[in-house]
């Protein structure tokens, strides 16, 4: 059990943690997994996991169905990017997708 959730957390850090560029326009997307009412770190996007729609803020993502209350902050860090995140394996896996132009694009995974 312990096992299985600490891969739930690492799969959900790791997405929280996501920066995807896209080469063909220069552009830099980054998405905080992070609970609704948290802060939203600066040159972040926030997801706090609603259904794939529009956001508003120019971009469309989210999950296959709504796990909002998956998202957690665990204040044990002094950096809100390490605090938050949605446990998207929290029961059945869930899938997270964001739209984007046809295009290559080079993904940043941060472990920590």
């Amino acid at each position: 059990m312990y096992k299985n959730r600490r891969s739930i957390w690492l799969v959900s850090f790791i997405l929280a943690m996501i920066l995807a560029t896209g080469a063909a326009f220069g552009q830099s997307i980054k998405i905080n997994f992070q609970r609704m009412a948290s802060r939203t770190p600066d040159g972040y996007l926030p997801d706090s996991g609603e259904v794939f729609g529009d956001r508003g803020n120019g971009y469309s993502y989210g999950w296959d169905v709504d796990i909002q209350g998956d998202s957690r902050e665990r204040n044990s860090s002094i950096d809100q990017r390490y605090d938050t995140l949605v446990q998207m394996q929290e029961g059945d896996p869930r899938t997270w997708e964001i739209e984007l132009p046809n295009g290559g694009y080079d993904l940043f995974i941060s472990l920590r």
